[in-house]
């Protein structure tokens, strides 16, 4: 009998996976949607697949979620148990379909709305056309020079809107600018600092420099042997994991969320980033109780150097090239606090996030689980961001502010990463970028558009 694929809706399909099926192992997982009883994918599904879904949508809408290939038993399995705690509604057969353009998810969904609202109303999109400078006269914006086909040209503008994100991918910025590694990211190429650069040398003020979305990362293979590396979240709140120091020794409250995770990396001491990098430890039990940490380690002919596997804690040591008697204990240290369900160094599992993304069938602490169990698995850690913060100083109408006398420079604005327009030093949540980008956006250009509605603004020049 084929697989068959198995669509949930939200946390409640994660809950389902990562906590109440164990030893559950899917043989694959992808986005898809359920739409007018139609489950469709982003992504074929093989012959005589066929789907099945524990949310019924209602007619005429769209529900997003994630599917998992299960096997007939396995998905048997998830029938019997799914509503007891989790109250998903009844299983129901879908029709399976492919998707019939193309999908896009989350942010890149978002913009995608706003790309097609321009091009409705006429606004041309130069692609490869890279901006290099900043064009002034007498002390506001005139214009843009940029790039294209290889060849300087310019664009003459009043009003400049310079939205161009961090510099999550210049070296040399890292170094000036913070204060602690950032080796990962999943922000695009592109980002490198252009718009702060440009910013500076038209006079602008810098704020909020330093600081990052952060978010630590680990490795995951790529199919060609790769190494690709992706944020860790759930993975570090589940029992039988933590996280120790290249002394061997844990440093931080692991389930952690992922922004204030990355203050556990810290400044630099000295020359050298503290608790860099760091090793994510986790044991059998864990691999047969939750598929996230299952995935980390599918079988392969040839284990990654990335990922270490030992029979013993003594080898499991030696393998990260830590001190194995220093790691003994410190494991040994961390059962203990699992069995009694009080982390007494760093208090895991106490606050309201770590319960709420620990396991609620693990007791007495749903984020503490002894790691006792061969093998023994260890994975790297690398402070990594979603993407840096802070640049160009901004006020609450997004003009950027000169250098020289703190007032605005006419006819300049910036919004999202390029500019401090984000509350350095927290991080609200998921959408807390984009969110920010798009208001101060938005308030430019009403400005923008009053001042072109009233003729309050000077004549550019020739473009």
């Amino acid at each position: 009998m084929p697989p068959i694929w198995y669509f949930g809706y939200g946390s409640n399909m994660h809950r389902a996976i990562f906590h109440e099926r164990r030893g559950m192992q899917p043989l694959d997982s992808r986005w898809g949607w359920l739409e007018d009883y139609r489950l469709r994918f982003n992504i074929p599904i093989g012959p005589g697949e066929r789907a099945v879904a524990n949310v019924e949508p209602e007619p005429g809408t769209r529900t997003c979620g994630v599917l998992y290939l299960l096997t007939p038993e396995d998905c048997e399995r998830l029938d019997r148990t799914e509503g007891v705690h989790l109250g998903i509604y009844r299983r129901m057969a879908v029709e399976v379909a492919g998707d019939d353009g193309d999908t896009y998810w989350r942010g890149t969904a978002l913009v995608g709305h706003l790309l097609r609202a321009c091009l409705q109303r006429g606004v041309e999109v130069l692609v490869e056309t890279p901006a290099t400078e900043l064009v002034l006269e007498d002390g506001r914006i005139a214009g843009v020079s940029a790039l294209r086909g290889g060849q300087p040209v310019e664009f003459g503008a009043a009003h400049v809107l310079v939205a161009t994100g961090g510099y999550t991918n210049n070296e040399e910025l890292k170094r000036l600018w913070l204060n602690r590694p950032l080796d990962y990211t999943c922000d695009i190429a592109a980002n490198r600092g252009d718009g702060h650069l440009m910013g500076i040398a038209a006079g602008a003020q810098v704020a909020g420099l330093g600081d990052a979305w952060w978010m630590p990362h680990i490795p995951l293979g790529g199919e060609d042997g790769a190494v690709n590396a992706a944020g860790t979240r759930e993975d570090r709140i589940l029992p039988h994991t933590m996280m120790v120091s290249g002394a061997g020794i844990r440093f931080m409250n692991e389930a952690v969320n992922y922004y204030d995770a990355g203050e556990a990396f810290g400044s630099r001491s000295g020359a050298t980033p503290r608790n860099f990098p760091a090793w994510f430890v986790f044991d059998q039990q864990g691999v047969e109780r939750y598929a996230l940490l299952a995935w980390k380690i599918l079988v392969r002919e040839e284990a990654p150097e990335w990922l270490h596997v030992a029979d013993s804690i003594a080898a499991l040591a030696d393998s990260i090239d830590v001190d194995a008697t220093t790691l003994r204990a410190t494991i040994e240290r961390f059962n203990d606090f699992a069995r009694s369900g009080v982390d007494e160094d760093f208090h895991r599992g106490e606050n309201p996030w770590d319960q709420a993304w620990g396991d609620p069938t693990n007791e007495p602490n749903p984020s503490l689980g002894t790691v006792e169990k061969a093998p023994f698995y260890a994975l790297p850690v690398y402070a990594g961001a979603i993407a840096t913060r802070g640049g160009l100083r901004v006020d609450a109408s997004g003009r950027v502010l000169s250098a020289a006398h703190g007032r605005p420079i006419p006819g300049l604005y910036a919004a999202g990463n390029c500019s401090n327009g984000s509350a350095t030093g927290a991080y609200a949540g998921p959408g807390a970028t984009i969110g920010a980008a798009m208001t101060f956006a938005y308030l430019v250009g009403r400005q923008v558009a009053a001042a072109v509605k009233s003729g309050r603004f000077p004549r550019s020049p020739a473009g």
